[in-house]
């Protein structure tokens, strides 16, 4: 359990609603949520516009 503890905290760095979490972290095998980590990190570096600044 503790890889899948790791992850939603990760998750909730990442801006998603916390009732979303609070939904389905416990139903999502840890491979799905490194998925959506790894996705929400990759939507976060292509949204320049929130920075001010592109990378």
């Amino acid at each position: 359990m503790k890889h899948i503890d790791k992850y939603r905290q990760q998750l909730k760095k990442a801006t998603i609603k916390k009732a979303i979490i609070k939904k389905t972290a416990i139903k999502m095998s840890a491979g799905k949520l490194k998925r959506i980590v790894s996705q929400t990190k990759r939507d976060k570096k292509n949204d320049y516009t929130k920075r001010g600044r592109s990378s």
